[in-house]
């Protein structure tokens, strides 16, 4: 039959007669050759790779028809006879296909790509500042102590949790919750709280990417007091006490240091640093540097009025620069964490080697880690406990629904147990090792200004932007260690933000399945609406705002007023509608519109399970096949229902 022919069976069909004369021995095919021909025509017996034969080639004696399924059709030719052009082919068509299931959802087509994705997004930001001023606060090292009970009772079951809720079902953080109806409100506030997360978290990016470009400079700005500056504002701590041991000086008992002159006694300076203190509290350069050149803070949060213009287009720069990153889903930002999350750890370790040389920076680390233990006991012990559980869950980023939509992208049976393990401990060392960098240049800036640590150390973005920048003024290549520092701040807030878009995005292709193929647009509608209203984070209230999410009712001096506080409480009750709002939509749709039992809200949808249909069959395969402990579980149920039907058959007889 040649290559015009329609069929090879016509062929075949004369050789059924001689299938008896065969040893079933010499009827075996090995894909190239058969393996033991009859010895006439020895030379000339073969089989073609392809569909068709060889019109000069005797096939007496072979029933073929036996090993069609050995045939090799199509591109399954031997590696020989593939040419390297058809091997590119394969090879690109096979890349092409991979990330993409059968539903058009997208999966991660490297191997390490979700575990970055998951490091660089619970190890964020909260993991370099906040845990750290935690620690300090709460008695030091004695801290670890709740932390790591409500670590390994909350944090890690609730990671291995969300991991295989969003494996298990590959279903965004509101899909994944058809296995309880009512419960589905979770997912919904899991979004708006993963919406809000975002724009504040990009806000802070804005921030470093305007720090990142005032640093490529010879003399960092915030170096020195200038015309931004307030009263207090002091860069020179040498003048700022005194040794008043000089000819024609006098010590006062109040701390002041006078001396002797044609009009009698003057005050020349200061001699005794806690007196100064109580006097006048010196302010860095860098923090009227940030609230009144930065920021341009106003008054209050009352007081609302014109954009600032560097912030605004370091925000444009920061959504820009998230959007090419996730321009192609979790195809490309599964490829950029492999430097973002890497590249904070270098950072850290490359800053944490200069911090601990400098003077200072034992008292600093021995101020962070050494053990209060009368903290844990003392009237503000609730508060200790409660700041380690609200640590967890920050750090570790569970409850917000990015885990679930960074697992719904695995393959179906990805070990999930040892990646949650792998990164909840990574992110716990993560901060214990950014506390020992952050405190030793805290020390050190205790060192150099001649106070206490605990007058240098501040919380949240007080700590990023406003110690630790003149902490490297004080270094030699200031700028080098500015640009480092920011970069760092930089990637480890991308990555978080990278988690906050994709949950959001995925829920909404989730929900429309017809989105998918436009998910490029969707992340941009979400990427722009986001930026506007992170554009309000840019006038001159903006420090007020941010601190929303630590919510103080007061701010250094300016108390807050009460309105204020209850925006803070309006956010948080936003966020928790979603529960309560689809909870009751849920009890309203099932006894009204599809009147179906009670039970129905919490018994699992049709749709609840593995997504793609293999994985179903799996899931059924595996169902039929009870572990050791389900035996066990049944043997006894058999007992009892033996036991029960025994007595009953006793009573019966009697």
């Amino acid at each position: 039959m040649d290559n015009n022919s329609s069929s090879a069976l016509p062929v075949l069909e004369p050789l059924r007669k001689y299938s008896s004369k065969i040893p079933p021995e010499q009827s075996h095919y090995d894909g190239r050759r058969l393996s033991s021909p009859p010895p006439n025509d020895i030379n000339k017996l073969y089989v073609n790779s392809f569909p068709q034969y060889d019109p000069d080639v005797t096939y007496d004696g072979y029933d073929l028809t036996k090993d069609l399924t050995q045939y090799q059709f199509g591109d399954e030719r031997p590696e020989s006879d593939v040419t390297k052009n058809d091997v590119r082919k394969k090879k690109k068509k096979k890349i092409d296909d991979q990330g993409v299931d059968k539903n058009g959802r997208e999966q991660w087509s490297g191997r390490f790509d979700f575990f970055f994705s998951s490091l660089g997004y619970a190890v964020g930001l909260g993991a370099v500042w906040r845990f750290p001023y935690l620690c300090y606060r709460n008695g030091g090292g004695v801290f670890l102590i709740p932390y790591f009970i409500f670590l390994f009772l909350i944090g890690i079951p609730l990671f291995f949790l969300e991991l295989n809720l969003g494996q298990y079902t590959s279903q965004g953080a509101f899909q994944c919750w058809r296995m309880a109806p009512i419960f589905k409100g979770i997912g919904i506030s899991m979004c708006l709280m993963s919406f809000f997360l975002c724009v504040y978290y990009t806000m802070l990016i804005a921030y470093s990417i305007l720090y990142l470009v005032l640093s490529f400079r010879s003399n960092l700005a915030w170096s020195k007091c200038g015309s931004w500056s307030s009263s207090n504002c002091t860069d020179d701590y040498t003048r700022f006490i005194m040794r008043c041991d000089f000819e024609n000086t006098y010590r006062d008992p109040n701390g002041r240091c006078y001396s002797w002159g044609d009009q009698g006694l003057y005050q020349i300076g200061w001699w005794n640093l806690q007196s100064r203190l109580l006097d006048r509290k010196p302010v860095l350069p860098s923090d009227d540097y940030f609230n009144n050149y930065i920021l341009n803070k106003s008054p209050g949060i009352d007081y609302t009025s014109t954009v600032e213009w560097p912030l605004a287009v370091s925000l444009l720069a920061a959504w820009t620069l998230v959007f090419i990153c996730l321009i192609r889903g979790i195809k490309s930002s599964g490829k950029v964490v492999y430097f973002t999350a890497v590249f904070p750890y270098v950072i850290l370790l490359i800053l944490g080697i200069r911090g601990w040389t400098l003077p200072g920076a034992s008292k600093g680390i021995e101020f962070y880690m050494k053990p209060v233990v009368s903290k844990l006991l003392d009237a503000r012990v609730n508060e200790v406990w409660n700041d380690a559980a609200n640590q967890i869950f920050f750090v570790l980023s569970v409850s917000y629904g990015g885990l679930i939509t960074l697992s719904s992208y695995n393959r179906f049976n990805q070990n999930t147990l040892s990646n949650t393990l792998i990164i909840t401990l990574a992110n716990v060392a993560t901060s214990i090792f950014a506390g020992f960098v952050i405190f030793a240049y805290l020390g050190y800036l205790a060192y150099m200004t001649g106070q206490n640590v605990t007058n240098v150390v501040s919380e949240g973005p007080g700590l990023a932007f406003i110690v630790y920048p003149f902490a490297v003024t004080t270094l030699p290549a200031a700028p080098l260690w500015s640009i480092l520092f920011f970069l760092m701040l930089i990637t480890l807030g991308l990555d978080s933000v990278f988690a906050f878009v994709e949950t959001i995005t995925t829920v909404i292709t989730d929900q429309f399945n017809s989105l998918r193929r436009h998910r490029t647009i969707v992340t941009f509608v979400a990427c722009v609406s986001m930026f506007a209203l992170g554009l309000v984070l840019c006038t001159d209230a903006l420090i007020i705002l941010t601190f929303i999410w630590y919510p103080r009712l007061q701010l250094g001096p300016y108390i807050f007023p009460k309105w204020a506080n209850n925006i803070g409480w309006g956010l948080s009750g936003l966020i928790m509608s979603g529960v309560v709002l689809w909870a009751l939509y849920s009890i309203f749709a099932v006894f009204f519109i599809h009147r179906k039992p009670f039970s129905s809200l919490f018994t699992p949808e049709p749709e609840w399970g593995p997504l793609l249909p293999q994985n179903r069959k799996k899931m059924k395969h595996y169902g039929s096949q009870t572990s050791g402990f389900y035996n066990i579980v049944d043997w006894v149920k058999n007992r009892s229902k033996s036991g029960d039907s025994n007595r009953s058959g006793d009573e019966s007889s009697v």
